[in-house]
């Protein structure tokens, strides 16, 4: 031992030491990039369930899929976990995006308005309002569950929640 408590003898077993990390590092890798493939494909997955052939929805569609096939180039080439683990809430973004733009391109045209002259006026066809818009990080708050009781209770709040958010906002909710 030298003063400050560093052995040079150690010297020897680094480059040991440094393979076994790089080996633990590859193997953690591999496992977030599984995890987030996976979750490419279910996003990928929701996306077409959510268009079901519809041509309206073609074009959105494959804007989605261009995105996601470069977010898995992205997955392949990225080294660090850290940029693989923040690239799941981009990954549940775009998502959720495209179901939104999905949502409203096959949703039934508005009715038509009334024409001049027409005995029936604008107070007999019901005004649509927005329903009022929470993001799921709001309501879904993250947390670590140990237990299926930890869990239970957890979706009994969040349900809780919902109802009482949806008692004070009667023109609905939409999670986004």
């Amino acid at each position: 031992m030298v003063e400050g408590g560093f052995a040079y003898s150690k010297i020897p077993t680094l480059s040991d030491l440094m393979t076994t990390i790089r080996e633990g590092h590859e193997k953690l890798l591999e496992a977030k990039r599984k995890e987030i493939r996976g979750i490419l494909i279910d996003c990928t997955s929701a996306i077409h369930n959510k268009a079901d052939l519809n041509p309206k929805v073609g074009d959105i569609v494959r804007a989605a899929d261009s995105f996601f096939s470069e977010k898995k180039k992205e997955i392949d080439e990225t080294a660090l976990i850290s940029l693989l683990e923040s690239m799941a809430t981009r990954l549940w973004a775009r998502r959720d995006s495209a179901l939104i733009q999905i949502e409203a391109a096959i949703a039934p045209p508005p009715p038509p308005k009334n024409p001049v002259g027409n005995d029936s006026t604008d107070t007999d066809v019901p005004k649509f309002v927005e329903p009022f818009s929470f993001m799921k990080s709001k309501i879904f708050v993250g947390t670590i569950f140990r237990s299926e009781e930890e869990i239970e209770l957890y979706l009994a709040q969040v349900e809780r929640d919902l109802k009482a958010k949806l008692a004070n906002h009667p023109q609905g909710i939409k999670i986004y």
